[in-house]
């Protein structure tokens, strides 16, 4: 099967705004540049690992993003793997500083002493 048609006929439906961007419009582009990126994937383009990378990224699967930005960086023409792997990183850290924050002030504030009331 050839899958570049498949595939440009997704690239072409992901370009097509119908109506507002709201949430079934936006599952639905990333479904389709899911979609694209497999078809990509399938026909062996070099593409597809960066396509695949930017699924990833807007997903918030930061350790695959990275995984398949490196695999897209074997391409001399193009900075975007690595713009790819810095916001994966940075927004993989920043999620862990927030989770560590929430695990250390709640280790913080947990007092283990018995209540005391004071009755006046």
């Amino acid at each position: 099967m050839n899958w570049i048609p498949v595939a440009e006929v997704k690239k072409a439906r992901y370009a097509r705004q119908y109506g507002e961007l709201d949430e079934r419009s936006i599952v639905r582009k990333g479904n389709i540049a899911y979609a694209a990126g497999l078809a990509l994937l399938m026909a062996g383009d070099p593409e597809a690992a960066l396509q695949t990378a930017r699924i990833y990224l807007r997903r918030e699967q930061y350790t695959q993003a990275l995984d398949w930005a490196q695999r897209a960086a074997q391409r001399p023409d193009s900075t975007e793997p690595l713009q790819i792997a810095v916001s994966a990183g940075l927004a993989a850290c920043s999620t862990l500083v927030w989770l560590l924050a929430v695990i250390v002030s709640g280790a913080l504030f947990t007092v283990n002493k018995p209540l005391v009331f004071v009755t006046v």
